[in-house]
Formats: structure tokens, C-alpha cells, sequence
């Protein structure tokens, strides 16, 4: 039975079944079609093959009723097909597939192929040298063990200036560093520190006193670089974006290694020789490196000097979190201090190079970083020897860490005003570029290019020493 008859009600379905011993009628006048290979209704419906539908007009009420596909003439009647669905759109034409590696173009992988070892040499180096430093709190209480009274005031005092020393020493060298990775290599650099601090650590291990000698005026004379105007660039002094960061970086880290070093000392006067003091030292460290690989990745997506903004955060956090430490009176309070100071310090480091060129261009982004560093060697020394002389006074270490709270704050206010200078001196840059009108573009350009020439001649004949 087809669709149609079965929707068919009970009555309906007894007159089709009476009309089928009947003879056929002839086709319905109201617009129906029979064919041999079925029957099409005039609402459009369409009988499947081995039925007939015709369709009776009786007053109000149309019966269907099946038989035989009829004959008119003698002749079957012609085959009406229902009409073919469209053809589909022809689908677009697949896209090119892209052209595969030449042979000629074969991939040459980063250092000959040992990149994976440069990493891994890199990552044991800094893994080291700040392992060490910051494992000061713990060499603080080992040499005042060693060396004499630990409740010695002077003694205090010289031993946290040696280790504020080995912290100042790394960032007061940056620049020299950076003057002679240009001049020799990084290669060439890289063998020679690493035999100075293999050196320097090997003679620590046997504690000699340093008697110093005196030194001829002509030995000293002869670490002093004549051609100093080509090798160091004061010119990136003339961008003041960066003279705001070169100078506000330093003015936020006078309080920044005295947790690394006082802490320790603190947690066993007010909480207990009896607790894991070292592992806030862990937390610090370990915290640090997931910093900086999270605010790292961040910092991809902030466009321009607004990255400022993210050494803001960090340095508002840290400061919060040294002032927090005299209120700390649990050993769980201190490590979940320890553990915010890290993350933020590991932001505070990560994003230091790409501020650096954002600021001052990719050319000398080295010395950049470089001077900066430098810069930082100088408050990075002070600040745990006045944090020492402040305990001997007052008998305790809160009054220090409150302080040392304070700089990070009125840095992070300092550095807030970076992205407005940078965008301003953006801007007038272009505006000077911009020509005045077109008739004098030509003669500007001309004027420009001769300009330009020159300087270049210039810069190679002042560099050629350097080269």
C-alpha cells in the first residue's frame, strides 16, 4: 500500500476496497495524472509504481481507489516521471596542498643541532649561580658559625655585606659583560666566566685572609679603556621611557634581597630552631621559575611598554609580602609568603629583556639591559647590611622587613608612568617623520639621505675598534 492510502480512514478504506472489483473510471477531471509507472495527485502527491490512483469527483468527498494502470486507446498511457531534484551546486574546487620541504631546503636544526645542549649548559649555569645566592640565608648562619660569635653585631654585619657582595657583583659586572660578549663573542665570554667562578668558588673553599697589596698607578692604568665614547652607549640615556625604568627599577630593590638574606635568622628568633626553615628558600625558588614561565607566556599577549604593567603588579605584591612577614607568628603563614614573593619575583625577572626592547630597540637592547643591571647592583648591596645594622639597634628583624616593603611600592608607582612617556615619544616621533607638504617631501628626503650616509660613516669609523 502506498503513503497515501495508508492515512486512509476506516470508511475511506472499505470504499477503495469495494471500488477495486469495479471497473476503472475513467482519469479524474480535477487536475490528477496516471501513468505506468504511477499516479500524481493534484495536491502534488505521487503514487508509488504497481498502483493506480484515480481520483473521483463525488460532490464533496474524493475516494481513491487502487487497481491497474488503465489504457486509453488500446494504448498505455505515457510514463510521467516525477520531476529530478535539482542538480547540487558544483562543490568548490579543493585548496591547493602546500608545497612540501625541497630536498634542497632541508631543515637545519638551531647550533649545528646541539641546541638542546646550549639550553641545558644554560639552565645548569643560572640554576647554579642562583642556587647559591639564594641559599644566602642559609651560608649567613653557617659562617657566623664559623667565623665567630654568632650574636656578634660586627660580625653580622661584615657577613651579610659578603653576601650582599656575591649579589651586587653579578648585576654591578652586566655591563662590562655585555661590552665584551660585543667585542669577543658570547662563546668566548661565556668559557672565561665560567672559569672565574670556578676559580673563585675553589679558592672560598680554602678561607684565607686577603691581605691587599698596593697597586702601581700604571697597573691600574691599565684597565681603562681609552676608546670608551665607542664602547659604551650613553645615547639610549637620551630616551626617557627608559631613564624612567633605568631608575626606578633600582629605587624599588632596596629591600628586595633582605628576605633572601635575614629571613632564616628571623624565623629562628621568633618561631623555633625546631621547624624546616630552609624550605622557605625552596618555596622561593621554586616559585620563582613557574613565574616566570606564566607571566613570561602573559607577557606575549600585553602589546608594546604596556609589559610595564606586569613588573608594577609584582613589585606592589612583593613589598606587600615583606611587610607581611613580622605578622607571620606560624611557620605555614611564612611559607605561603614565601610562595607569593616567588611568583612575583620570577615575573619581575622574566620580563625584564622584552621591556628592554620595547623601549630601546632591538640594536642595543644589550647595553640596555646591561647599564640596568648595573644600576641594580648598587641597592641590591646596601640593603641587607642596613637591614643588619637595623636588627643590632632594635634588637629585631620586623622593623627591617616593614621597611623593606616601602621601595618596591614607590618603584612600582614610578614605573606606572612608562607606557604614557613611551606612547608620547611615539608620537612625536611620527610627527617629525610626517613631511610638512609635498612640495618640500623631495628636498627632505634628499636632505635625509645625506644625513643619513654621513652618520653611518660616522658610526662605522667610531666602531671600527670594536669590529
Amino acid at each position: 500500500m502506498s503513503p497515501v492510502s495508508q492515512e486512509l480512514g476506516a470508511g475511506d478504506a472499505a470504499a477503495a476496497a469495494a471500488a477495486s472489483s469495479a471497473p476503472l473510471p475513467p482519469l479524474g477531471e480535477s487536475g490528477e495524472e496516471a501513468t505506468a509507472t504511477g499516479a500524481k495527485l493534484g495536491n502534488g502527491e505521487w503514487c508509488p509504481p504497481g498502483e493506480f490512483l484515480a481520483a473521483v469527483d463525488s460532490g464533496d468527498e474524493v475516494a481513491l481507489i487502487t487497481g491497474s494502470p488503465p489504457e486509453k486507446n488500446g494504448k498505455p498511457l505515457p510514463s510521467l516521471s516525477p520531476p529530478s531534484p535539482p542538480p547540487p551546486p558544483p562543490s568548490p574546487p579543493p585548496p591547493p596542498a602546500p608545497p612540501g620541504p625541497k630536498e634542497d631546503e632541508a631543515f637545519e636544526p638551531p647550533e649545528g643541532g646541539w641546541g638542546w645542549l646550549v639550553m641545558l649548559a644554560a639552565m645548569w649555569c643560572n640554576g647554579t649561580v642562583f642556587g647559591i645566592q639564594n641559599s644566602c640565608g642559609i651560608l649567613f648562619n653557617s659562617m657566623l658559625k664559623v667565623f665567630g660569635d654568632p650574636k656578634d653585631p660586627q660580625l653580622m654585619f661584615r657577613t651579610a655585606l659578603v653576601n650582599s657582595l656575591s649579589m651586587g657583583m653579578i648585576f654591578f659586572c652586566s655591563p662590562i659583560v655585555s661590552i665584551f660578549t660585543n667585542i669577543y663573542g658570547c662563546r668566548t665570554v661565556a668559557v672565561v666566566g665560567a672559569a672565574v667562578a670556578f676559580i673563585g668558588l675553589l679558592s672560598s673553599s680554602f678561607v684565607r685572609p686577603l691581605i691587599p697589596s698596593a697597586k702601581k698607578s700604571g697597573e691600574k692604568s691599565r684597565f681603562i679603556f681609552p676608546p670608551a665614547r665607542k664602547m659604551f652607549n650613553f645615547s639610549i640615556f637620551k630616551i626617557t621611557s627608559y631613564r624612567i625604568w633605568a631608575f626606578g627599577i633600582p629605587a624599588a630593590l632596596f629591600g628586595y634581597f633582605i628576605p633572601y638574606v635575614h629571613l632564616l635568622k628571623h624565623v629562628k628568633e621568633h618561631i623555633g630552631d625546631d621547624v624546616p626553615d630552609a624550605a622557605l628558600l625552596l618555596c622561593l625558588g621554586i616559585t620563582s621559575g613557574i613565574g616566570r614561565l606564566i607571566f613570561g607566556r602573559i607577557a606575549d599577549y600585553i602589546p608594546g611598554a604596556k609589559k610595564v604593567y606586569l613588573q608594577v603588579i609584582s613589585f606592589f605584591f612583593i613589598g606587600l609580602m615583606s611587610m607581611m612577614i613580622p605578622l607571620c607568628y606560624t611557620f605555614g603563614g611564612l611559607i605561603a609568603v614565601c610562595l607569593f614573593m616567588g611568583l612575583f619575583d620570577g615575573c619581575f625577572i622574566s620580563i625584564m629583556a622584552p621591556i628592554a626592547f620595547e623601549l630601546v630597540g632591538a640594536q642595543y637592547v644589550s647595553q640596555a639591559i646591561g647599564f640596568l643591571l648595573g644600576f641594580m647592583s648598587i641597592p641590591m648591596t646596601v640593603g641587607p647590611p642596613i637591614a643588619g645594622k637595623l636588627r643590632d639597634h632594635l634588637g629585631t628583624y620586623n622593623v627591617a622587613f616593614y621597611l623593606a616593603g616601602i621601595p618596591p611600592i614607590v618603584g612600582g608607582v614610578i614605573l606606572c608612568f612608562i607606557p604614557w612617556v613611551h606612547e608620547k615619544e611615539k608620537n612625536k616621533e611620527q610627527a617629525q617623520a610626517t613631511p610638512m607638504d609635498g612640495g618640500t617631501t623631495e628636498k627632505m628626503l634628499e636632505n635625509k639621505s645625506i644625513s643619513g650616509l654621513n652618520s653611518f660613516v660616522k658610526h662605522s669609523k667610531e666602531t671600527e675598534f670594536v669590529i
